[in-house]
Formats: C-alpha cells, sequence, structure tokens
C-alpha cells in the first residue's frame, strides 16, 4: 500500500509528457532523422585564360548541343618533343564521355572522366613541331566542357633585320662612257669592288637594302644584265647604262622597288656605281 502514491506520480508524469510530445526515451539515445539531400555536381568554372604560366593551346568552352556529339579540331606549333599535359574539365563529370587524338593517335578514352571520380582529368602528352588535336564530347545537352594543353608556348622569333648583301659606293671622278669602270673602282676602293650591275641593285633592294645604302642622289654608270656600252642603231655615238636616283626620264628603261631608282642610258661623263659582292 505504501507503493501506490510512487506509482500514481510516475503514471501522472507520463501522461503528462504524451500530452506535450516531449517523450524521450531513457535508455537509447536521441536517433537523427535520415537525410536524403543529392550530393552537388561541383561548380563549373573553367578558366578565361592559361591559369599557368604557359599553354601551348589556350583554353577553349564547348557547350553539347542537341544533336550528334560536339567535335572540335585545331592545329598549333610547338617545340619538336616537347612534353606538355591535356587538362579537360567538366560540368558533369558522371554522364560525360571525351575521347580526344593528338596527331592521329587517341590521348583520352571515353571512360577516362566518368571513372576518374573528380571533375577534371589531366593526361600527359608529347607534341610536334606542327599538331592536329580533335576531341569529341558525348554527355547531356547543355553540357560544358573546357580543355588546353599546359607547356611553354612557342615564341616565334624576332624578325632580324635584313643584313645588306652588298655594299655600294660611288666614285668621285667621272668617266667616259666607253671608259674602263671596273679600273676605276679599284683605282678607289680596292680589288673587291666592280661595276654594279642593274641585277645587283634589284637583289639588293629585295633584301632590304635602302636607296640611301645604295645611290643617295644623281646618277652613275652601271651595267644592264652584263651589258654596259652599246652602239644604238644609226648612230655613231656610244651610249652607257645608268642608274638615276633623280628621276626617270624619256631614256628609261626600268625602275625598282617603289620608284626609287630608274635605269636609264647617256652620251655624258659620269662616276661609276661600284660594288662588292661578297661584303
Amino acid at each position: 500500500m505504501k507503493r501506490l502514491p510512487f506509482i500514481s506520480v510516475l503514471a501522472l508524469a507520463l501522461l503528462s509528457a504524451c500530452d506535450g510530445g516531449t517523450l524521450v526515451s531513457p535508455m537509447a539515445p536521441e536517433i537523427q532523422a535520415p537525410s536524403f539531400q543529392k550530393a552537388e555536381l561541383p561548380e563549373f568554372e573553367p578558366p578565361a585564360a592559361c591559369p599557368v604560366a604557359s599553354c601551348v593551346l589556350e583554353p577553349t568552352i564547348i557547350t553539347r548541343g542537341k544533336k550528334a556529339p560536339s567535335k572540335v579540331v585545331l592545329e598549333f606549333s610547338a617545340d619538336a618533343d616537347q612534353a606538355a599535359e591535356l587538362v579537360v574539365l567538366t560540368s558533369d563529370p558522371k554522364r560525360t564521355t571525351v575521347k580526344a587524338w593528338l596527331n592521329g593517335a587517341a590521348v583520352l578514352l571515353p571512360s577516362a572522366i566518368p571513372q576518374s571520380g573528380s571533375d577534371e582529368v589531366r593526361v600527359p602528352v608529347t607534341l610536334a613541331e606542327e599538331n592536329l588535336f580533335e576531341i569529341r564530347v558525348s554527355a547531356k545537352p547543355g553540357t560544358e566542357i573546357a580543355f588546353w594543353i599546359e607547356g611553354e608556348a612557342v615564341t616565334p622569333p624576332e624578325p632580324e633585320d635584313p643584313v645588306p648583301t652588298m655594299v655600294f659606293e660611288v666614285t668621285s671622278a667621272v668617266v667616259a662612257p666607253t671608259a674602263d669602270m671596273n679600273a676605276a673602282c679599284v683605282a678607289e676602293f680596292g680589288a673587291d669592288f666592280g661595276i654594279a650591275d642593274w641585277t645587283q641593285v634589284v637583289e639588293a633592294v629585295a633584301a632590304g637594302e635602302t636607296k640611301d645604302e645604295i645611290l643617295a642622289s644623281g646618277m652613275a654608270m652601271i651595267l644592264n644584265s652584263g651589258t654596259g656600252s652599246f652602239l644604238p642603231p644609226f648612230s655613231w655615238t656610244w651610249n652607257h647604262y645608268m642608274i638615276s636616283a633623280i628621276g626617270a626620264d624619256g631614256s628609261t628603261i626600268a625602275s625598282v622597288g617603289q620608284d626609287m631608282f630608274w635605269l636609264t642610258s647617256s652620251t655624258f661623263n659620269q662616276p661609276v656605281l661600284c660594288v662588292d659582292p661578297s661584303a
């Protein structure tokens, strides 16, 4: 009979707990409700530019369309046997397959990305001087991938200033149309010099020599494809081919460059255009 009050009190406490919805078993820890939240895909953030110091192939982004698998073909240059790394990044790695070829050889298989457990795969590749890269993407429409090739980019060499192939000089003395022009050049400039030919002037201009380096002003005796002095038909007066830097006249035969020189002929004494072709 003495236990009845304690049992009554315990019963009242249990009833109160049930009414308040706070019944907790003192015999077991509180169990959290199971979570069915779906794992989120990694955020797709492709680089707009090369993410490292240098890329042989800059980042390219492909968005999968609704039709056939997307395919991109690119050509680029590199150093022969250069080691590089192909990087492929996708917005949906579980359902994206990518196959890539470099110079006709497969370098990335379709199973690589789904089996990687990551949204990015890296493949070491060896480059040639001239490279053909192909990549094909199969995925849900709207899926995006980015790819690039990391490695030292080939820097084209700086264009060098043309090196003069010949040195031209003009004699200070004038000579007659039928004089020994080579002797005049040797006497003033040395044994390496001789009278210049029009073909040499054309070659020098093509190599980058300027008018001032050949004949800055005036006129001078010159050969024309090996011919110097000649006797025109129906004439008793000898002529000699000349190069002119002062403008064309009625006897102009040809010009070179942007009308920098004119080949003509004269019966008057003139200086000689000499050349050292071995300079």
